[in-house]
């Protein structure tokens, strides 16, 4: 067998990568673990059951690595591993799934828009938080002229972003952090529908995947999905020891 150069063994770990990568989404955009995290962190969805949320609620099947963050980049891509490659060479940045969900109120349903991001890297040099933000940003405006057009900004709809960090820091392993729009009255006690501002939620779950069966409810599940994360692989890729 013909020895790998330095160089070839690092092309192998990138297929890895996003042969990989390309398996995490595809498992988390499965309906059922999708209506287990929106059962867990968004607040619309805690009293629903998960029979509902899953064939109810969740429209579609959720898009995996097709729709790009900026609506003026190139067309969405192919799913798999292609639409990976695509992205690590040319630079397009596309979320990992998006989708739609709908939730029933007393006055009808409301549709809310939901991104999900698998994170490995706890510092990638910015914070998350932000790119967070950002990522719902995309979504609000994203609706402009298919939501909503004018206007006619009632129709907008609140968005989700939710960040599953696979390998947090010590201290913040096993937490979920949730960042949202709230109101204060800095002065009288003006009063003020929800709907009308609450419309832009970011959410970072960070798990503990070096001891599984720790945490209850959403972050054991997730613990145990990804216990087999490959870390390794990318400390591999980045010639670490």
């Amino acid at each position: 067998m013909k020895k790998q150069t330095p160089i070839a063994n690092t092309i192998d770990v990138t297929d890895y990568m996003i042969q990989y990568d390309s398996a995490c989404k595809k498992l988390l955009a499965h309906k059922i673990i999708l209506a287990w995290l929106l059962k867990s962190v968004v607040s619309e969805f805690h009293a629903i059951s998960i029979h509902e949320i899953t064939n109810v609620c969740i429209e579609g099947i959720p898009s995996i690595s097709q729709i790009p963050v900026n609506g003026d980049e190139p067309n969405p891509m192919i799913l798999g591993m292609s639409s990976e490659a695509s992205a690590y060479q040319e630079g397009t940045t596309v979320f990992d799934i998006r989708f739609h969900a709908c939730c029933p109120r007393q006055n009808g349903w409301i549709k809310l828009f939901i991104n999900v991001e698998g994170q490995k890297d706890y510092y990638p040099g910015y914070a998350i938080q932000k790119r967070g933000i950002f990522y719902c940003s995309r979504m609000i405006s994203s609706q402009y002229q298919t939501e909503f057009t004018k206007s006619d900004y009632d129709k907008l709809c609140k968005v989700y972003s939710i960040w599953i960090c696979m390998n947090p820091s010590k201290q913040d392993r096993n937490t979920i952090t949730r960042y949202y729009i709230d109101k204060e009255n800095m002065a009288g006690k003006k009063q003020d529908d929800p709907d009308t501002y609450d419309l832009l939620c970011m959410i970072m779950i960070c798990l503990n995947t070096r001891e599984p069966y720790s945490g209850t409810g959403i972050l054991k599940l997730l613990n145990i999905l990804f216990i087999m994360y490959p870390i390794r692989w990318t400390r591999q890729a980045k010639g670490i020891a």
